[in-house]
């Protein structure tokens, strides 16, 4: 898993970002990128709501409401 964060710019319309860059035999993600946009989480608290949130999605919680301001997915 690759993380990085950076200005990304508010034209990108997001926080925190996750793609899948390669599956396994079984289907599960074996590579995967998480990207913070900094331009939109300053805040320590909201940095880590966010990259909660993003690691989420990388252990297989989809389909959930996006909610980083109270908590993590």
């Amino acid at each position: 898993m690759w993380v990085s964060d950076s200005y990304y710019g508010s034209g990108v319309g997001w926080r925190g970002a996750y793609s899948c860059r390669g599956r396994g035999p079984a289907g599960n993600c074996v590579a995967a990128d998480i990207h913070i946009n900094l331009t939109f989480v300053e805040a320590e608290g909201q940095r880590r709501r966010t990259m909660c949130h993003e690691f989420g999605h990388s252990a297989g919680l989809t389909g959930l409401r996006h909610d980083t301001e109270t908590g993590c997915m």
